[in-house]
């Protein structure tokens, strides 16, 4: 039994949905782009480093560490949920 990571985001309505399957950077991108923030900005919030964040977000890195992606879920308003196959 393998596990797999879901995002969800909570809609207007107050139902959970899950976002399509995508690549974690997409999503990412995406909550950064409609939050309006800077990465720089962010990146100070979450205490996150900001090449970290700028290279996810700009396509450069595909892979992020999860502690890393959970900070950036909390702080975008998406929930990561670990789901299993």
């Amino acid at each position: 039994m393998g596990i797999n990571t879901m995002v969800t985001t909570d809609s207007n309505d107050g139902l959970k949905e899950a976002l399509p399957k995508k690549s974690f950077s997409s999503i990412i991108r995406r909550g950064i782009t409609d939050s309006g923030q800077s990465v720089y900005s962010i990146a100070k919030a979450t205490n996150i480093p900001q090449p970290v964040i700028s290279r996810f977000y700009n396509g450069k890195r595909d892979n992020i560490r999860l502690d890393v992606l959970e900070k950036l879920c909390e702080y975008l308003g998406f929930t990561l949920e670990r789901v299993s196959k």
